[in-house]
């Protein structure tokens, strides 16, 4: 693993009298606050999920010009670990808002990761099912929550708007898109009253709310088995249900948002959107053996063609057997992120390729499990 630490000495004094490095940027976010240096340029801020119950949720910056990261960036700037298993994290209006499960809670921070606002759910019965997927929308946050509960934020202020108990089991990802929220029903248990025995029981559909009443409407959107992941791209939708662990295996759809229908075009269980494309991991471990072997599709999205050519281009030979966690697309420029993840026996590792598929480096993704990879420029 490549681990290289920017921490410079000016931004080591800084550190101990708690002076920012820099103010202002001219590129819509700041870094006030920040006790250390931040490199000049693109950012892109990596989310490690950490281990169950082990409290070691951590945020790295990794600046693309330098090749240098700032390890557990969230502790450094706030004092404190970011919690128990984070779960997702996005950007928006030069802000980071990190949604953390196990800790149900979640957070903004600005480009520094400098935490500005914060939004417990430990203290709110609708919402102790712990918060999943999160997404911005016109001033808003919304986000999904285990036990069916979506709920809207002020982006500023975190504060609760509004809270909604769909006819969902479990929710997981979701989208904001022409009026309306598009969330995956995935899953939930079941206690037969008789024997009672519980089993699981999987959904096949996108529950869809009205945001301007923010009600659900009747009338929800038909998808394979277990919907986990939802993504919109250039007017069109796509969802990755991860099946019933049975009959059904992981499904890449695309969704007709006008009939509530959705096709199946090929086997998935993860997805990223960039450069016209959405990138798909096609992976199978043999858990008794613990190997596993990893595929890498594309969709065209303007041509509706699915191609099995792989679009890493010269990726590592370890890649083709590593497990997969993460992938992320830089809008910007392209760049492909895969993160991999050697679980609870180190930090994760992160793969960067340009928008062509070429490799380009390595590094150290600076704590267990990474999860998501933001941009800010």
């Amino acid at each position: 693993m490549n681990k290289k630490t920017l921490l410079p000495l000016s931004c080591l004094i800084a550190a101990l009298t708690f002076t920012a490095c820099s103010d202002d940027d001219d590129n819509g976010f700041t870094d006030l606050g920040s006790k250390v240096e931040i490199p000049s340029g693109e950012r892109v801020y990596v989310l490690n999920q950490g281990t169950w119950g082990m409290n070691n949720t951590s945020l790295t910056l990794f600046s693309p010009s330098t090749d240098a990261t700032i390890e557990n960036l969230f502790k450094t700037q706030n004092g404190v670990m970011l919690g128990d298993n984070a779960q997702d994290m996005i950007a928006s209006d030069g802000n980071i808002y990190i949604a953390v499960n196990g800790s149900n809670y979640i957070t903004r921070l600005n480009a520094a990761g400098v935490e500005q606002a914060r939004m417990s759910f430990a203290s709110t019965p609708d919402l102790q099912g712990g918060v999943r997927y999160i997404a911005a929308d016109g001033g808003y946050i919304y986000a999904t929550f285990y036990g069916g509960y979506i709920a809207r934020l002020d982006a500023k202020t975190l504060e609760i708007d509004r809270t909604l108990h769909t006819s969902a089991g479990n929710l997981e990802g979701l989208i904001v898109k022409d009026g309306k929220i598009y969330a995956a029903n995935s899953w939930a248990t079941v206690t037969d009253p008789v024997t009672q025995q519980t089993s699981y029981q999987y959904y096949t559909n996108l529950v869809v709310v009205d945001v301007k009443t923010f009600t659900e409407e009747k009338k929800g959107v038909t998808v394979a088995p277990n919907p986990n992941l939802i993504a919109e791209a250039d007017g069109k939708v796509f969802v990755i249900s991860w099946g019933n662990y049975a009959d059904r295996g992981n499904e890449f759809q695309t969704v007709n948002l006008a009939d509530g229908t959705s096709t199946t075009i090929t086997e998935a269980k993860d997805m990223a959107v960039g450069n016209g494309k959405v990138y798909l991991l096609k992976t199978q471990t043999d858990w008794a053996t613990m190997t596993t072997q990893n595929e890498w599709l594309s969709y065209d999205i303007a041509s509706g063609r699915l191609s099995t050519e792989s679009f890493l281009k010269d990726a590592p030979d370890e890649l083709a057997s590593e497990i997969i966690y993460m992938m992320d697309v830089d809008p910007t420029n392209g760049d492909i992120y895969i993160g991999v993840t050697y679980y609870a026996s180190g930090n994760g590792d992160i793969y960067r390729f340009d928008r062509n598929g070429r490799f380009i480096s390595t590094f150290d993704a600076g704590g267990q499990n990474p999860l998501k990879a933001v941009f800010l420029k």
